[in-house]
């Protein structure tokens, strides 16, 4: 895994840099440049770590409105690219029961960001102002057969809607200071949603569509919304117990993707769960000689709105 910090100067120089770092990776890890209209930009990853098999093609495309004052990214991730095509139309882009796909909240000023890196999927962690946004475009670590999953595509963010159509282009609601169910790090989504497919965090699964997943069990029930395991199996005690190991180290858990069918679909790749007992932003923590980052759900700072990224 490759990574990198430093500090963009605005939205689109985040945009900017990323595609630098994504398409400078070496060990057959690049990415490949396939639209670079900027400030848009789709790119084809080698998937199987340098494997022109199974190439993973993901995108991100800036919005904005000045009167509202957000900058935004819209996340994309697609089967295949035409050039003659916009961004939406691309196929297979994440459009599931006519929501739109995930937006990752970003600002026009200086944000200090991290980059996480592979042929196989990447992580952006932003920070606006003292909170943290992240996104993840890229394959999910299966736990399923390649033949029976053969493109386990994951396309995560920090917002989205449980609306159709989507707020208007003038709503200050798209801003990143919002604090409604809306926005929220795809890891912990929101479980007050109630649209299925109005989830931070989605997959497409082997027949094509593209649900959401979120923590909440029970809120709609039914296979069609994805669980989130640990998050979605907290309760009350639980959450107010997972604290500290004896030793005061912390334990890191996999972030499991699964459904009610059931299916275990396989868990997010270099993301976990960790409590926020005793915890807080920025935090780095060793763990068997690996850093973690330590990440909240934007602005919520409860023991269990807060998870890690892995620094190598």
């Amino acid at each position: 895994m490759a990574t990198q910090t430093g500090t963009a100067s605005s939205y689109l120089d985040l945009l900017a840099q990323f595609h630098t770092f994504v398409t400078g990776l070496s060990g057959g890890m690049a990415w490949t440049a396939l639209r670079t209209a900027a400030p848009e930009y789709i790119w084809s990853a080698p998937g199987s770590l340098g494997s022109p098999a199974d190439p993973l093609i993901i995108g991100a495309k800036p919005f904005s409105n000045v009167p509202a004052d957000y900058y935004n990214w819209r996340l994309g991730g697609f089967l295949s690219y035409d050039a003659a095509l916009a961004f939406e139309a691309q196929e297979g882009y994440v459009n599931a029961a006519g929501s739109s796909s995930p937006v990752l909240n970003l600002w026009n000023a200086s944000i200090p960001y991290r980059f996480y890196a592979t042929g196989r999927r990447a992580i952006i962690l932003a920070q606006v102002s003292t909170v943290y946004v992240v996104c993840y475009l890229g394959y999910l670590s299966t736990y399923v057969a390649p033949g029976a999953f053969p493109y386990p595509l994951l396309v995560g963010g920090s917002m989205a809607w449980d609306v159709v159509p989507e707020p208007v282009a003038t709503d200050a609601r798209w801003r990143w200071s919002y604090n409604g169910n809306e926005i929220a790090n795809f890891p912990i989504c929101s479980g007050a949603l109630l649209n299925p497919y109005g989830s931070q965090l989605r997959m497409r699964k082997p027949d094509g569509s593209w649900p959401g997943f979120k923590p909440s069990v029970v809120s709609p029930p039914g296979a069609a919304v994805g669980k989130i395991w640990p998050y979605g199996n907290f309760g009350n005690d639980q959450a107010a117990n997972w604290q500290t190991n004896l030793d005061g180290t912390y334990t890191l858990l996999p972030i499991v993707l699964h459904d009610s069918t059931p299916n275990v679909y396989g868990e997010l790749d270099g993301i976990f769960a960790v409590t926020g007992f005793g915890n807080g932003a920025g935090n780095i923590l060793t763990v068997g000689g690996v850093n973690f980052f330590v990440v909240p759900n934007i602005f919520r700072t409860s023991q269990t709105n807060y998870f890690a990224l892995k620094e190598a």
